[in-house]
């Protein structure tokens, strides 16, 4: 039974669903798996994953790896994941093995990320293994079709007279070329259709798997994958990456393209080296059904992760409207995992912007946004005064290259991430899609805030490598698609520059860095914190300050226990770490240079008698031996520390 609630929002009632007992387990065969399964013949092996009831999430992760070290958080991290795994699946695999002796299983793999296992089974097998202990449920790997999940606009063959392309002129990612920083040292994964490897404007800038010896047939770095040498393909678990839809290479070469071929750098980080992490069939489709599912897109995080990429991307999202919807717990779960590991990533936010406003398309507001670029960024924005979790995703909405005006495709946020406002719009939601933690962004027609959405916008309509094989020919592309990598590719640049910086510390530069552009000071739905500006950032990420080891605008911290300050900044700089305002006795924590690794770290005292203040610091560093441009004085983000009893 389901009762009401009615919440009054200026001056209407509306009716709410009541917040659901959640007490009643899931059953152990997903409703829309059991739909399936009714269709199927004894003999057809269905793609499902079971999701094990142990898991490892937010609570186990933080704020313990805060402080980490970056590479140092990621080893523990993988490592604690890897060992959890290992215990809580070896009964589903023992059983899938068993199963899979028998011909009723193949295509076995574990994902440890999500803690799941991903196979192809019977109808029979599938509910035999629903009776071994520790599973919460086998669910479908539902697919959609490939025009379902891109998020492009059209495309157009473009020939532009060489240099650098329109989307980076337009980020001003060019000026952080010319100081030095392309990207050099940096690993991106791109998560999409694939590559053309052969492109004259990105076969330089391939990731190349430094354990693994191409084509012998053997998993020489022992990863689980046989000649990864560029990436995997998760669609088809094959080493073949190569681009059957023509997306992939056109984000691809949004992130890297650097002109060798062209004459045009397209790439917003031409300097840096794509991974691959393809999510369909590499063979060019001649048909318009090719199904795509969440689950390769999973797996190509943990791959991003294990191999080492300092920035994910994916220009693939999963709108509300889906039958069946996407399973918004396990992309939560996920996104706090991947935080956890310190990865950085961005995603597209579809393209659905002309429905925000549609009283019945389940894709309207509060559910305008798709996933994954809908979970919460590393860092809140001020603005954001409804204060949930954090989560592991940049969402990107589209401003045009000419104009910078917002497209009227760019999503239109909030997001609400709440149950009650989900079952409104689509009272047959599975309950087991959701969970209850996860439930911190109500908003409730209007009466609350959700989740402020986008994070930022991107150029798009801009210059990039042309898919299909052809080795030099460029395009141009449209949609949140474009403008995904280049805020990506954006991130790179900044990580160059600074390779000790994590996902916080990125999203909060990001932010505050942002050209605004919408109604309003800071971040505000539709435009998010606004455009994105590589120059700008790339000061902050010279010159980054944290309290506790968070970067955040606002901490609380107790007083009468000590609170640690630390800055990364440019090395052997002049350096100073300060109160703004505040009634510290001591106003400069820390004066001198910041010696070869840039990193400065300070304890500072705070008495008991500092409960209920609050103080403002900030770190300035004076810059006189780098190139030319960086002789100034950088200025870090201000962080607003409130002491707490």
């Amino acid at each position: 039974m389901r009762f009401i609630l009615a919440v009054t929002i200026a001056g209407c009632v509306v009716s709410m669903p009541a917040p659901l007992a959640r007490a009643q387990a899931p059953l152990r065969i997903h409703a829309y798996l059991e739909q399936e399964l009714a269709d199927a013949q004894p003999n057809d092996e269905l793609p499902v994953y079971a999701v094990i009831s142990d898991r490892l999430g937010r609570e186990h992760w933080f704020p313990r790896v805060n402080r980490l070290h970056i590479e140092e958080r990621r080893a523990l991290v993988v490592s604690e994941l890897k060992e959890h795994a290992a215990r809580t699946q070896s009964d589903v695999l023992a059983r899938l093995e068993l199963l899979r002796t028998q011909g009723k299983v193949s295509d076995i793999s574990s994902n440890w990320l999500g803690n799941f296992v991903r196979f192809k089974a019977t109808p029979a097998a599938i509910r035999d293994l629903a009776s071994v202990d520790g599973i919460e449920q086998i669910r479908y790997d539902a697919v959609w079709s490939r025009g379902e999940v891109e998020d492009a606009g059209p495309r157009a063959p473009t020939r532009p007279a060489g240099g650098p392309g329109n989307g980076p002129i337009n980020t001003r990612a060019d000026r952080v070329w010319a100081l030095g920083f392309t990207g050099s040292g940096v690993v991106v994964m791109n998560a999409d259709s694939g590559i053309n490897i052969s492109h004259g404007d990105l076969e330089n800038r391939l990731w190349r798997n430094p354990g693994e010896i191409p084509a012998n047939g053997i998993d020489d770095d022992n990863n689980g994958y046989v000649d990864d040498v560029h990436g995997w393909n998760f669609f088809d678990n094959s080493d073949d990456i190569e681009d059957g839809g023509g997306h992939g290479t056109q984000t691809a070469g949004t992130l890297v393209g650097d002109g060798a071929c062209s004459g045009t750098i397209t790439g917003q980080a031409p300097g840096a080296r794509v991974m691959t992490g393809a999510l369909g069939p590499p063979t060019p489709q001649t048909g318009p059904f090719t199904p795509l599912g969440e689950v390769a897109q999973w797996e190509a995080i943990q791959y991003a992760i294990e191999m080492g990429a300092h920035v994910q991307t994916s220009s693939y999202s999963y709108k509300n409207g889906f039958v069946p919807p996407p399973n918004y717990k396990m992309h939560r779960e996920i996104g706090d995992n991947s935080l956890a590991a310190g990865l950085i990533r961005t995603n597209s936010t579809g393209n659905n912007g002309a429905l925000a406003g549609n009283s019945t398309d389940p894709n309207r507001i509060p559910f305008n946004v798709s996933t994954p670029g809908n979970l919460p960024a590393p860092y809140l924005d001020p603005q954001q005064t409804l204060v949930g979790a954090k989560g592991g995703v940049i969402g990107v909405g589209a401003h045009d290259v000419v104009g910078n005006g917002l497209l009227s495709y760019s999503p239109i946020g909030p997001f609400a991430w709440h149950l009650e406002d989900v079952l409104l719009v689509n009272p047959s939601y599975p309950l087991s899609n959701w969970s209850a933690s996860h439930s911190d962004y109500p908003w409730f027609g209007g009466a609350r805030l959700g989740l402020i959405q986008p994070d930022v916008t991107g150029p798009t309509n801009t210059t990039t490598t042309s898919g299909g094989g052809i080795t030099c020919l460029l395009t141009s592309q449209s949609g949140t698609s474009n403008a995904t990598p280049r805020v990506a590719g954006t991130l790179v640049l900044w990580k160059e520059a600074n390779m000790s910086l994590g996902p916080e510390d990125m999203a909060m530069i990001l932010h505050q860095s942002a050209a605004p552009s919408g109604a309003m000071p800071g971040k505000e739905n539709g435009w998010g914190a606004g455009r994105v500006d590589a120059l700008a950032g790339l000061f902050l990420a010279l010159c980054t300050h944290r309290a506790n080891g968070e970067p955040a605008f606002s901490i609380t911290h107790q007083a009468g226990t000590p609170l640690t300050l630390e800055v990364d900044t440019v090395p052997n700089c002049q350096t100073v770490i300060a109160q703004l305002t505040g009634q510290l006795e001591k106003k400069t924590f820390y004066s001198g240079t910041s010696g070869p690794t840039g990193d400065v770290s300070v304890s500072v005292a705070v008495p008991a008698s500092a409960a209920e203040s609050v103080m403002r610091t900030q770190c300035i560093t004076v810059c006189t031996t780098g190139p030319d441009a960086l002789d100034r004085v950088l200025k870090s983000n201000v962080i607003e520390i409130h002491f707490v009893p």
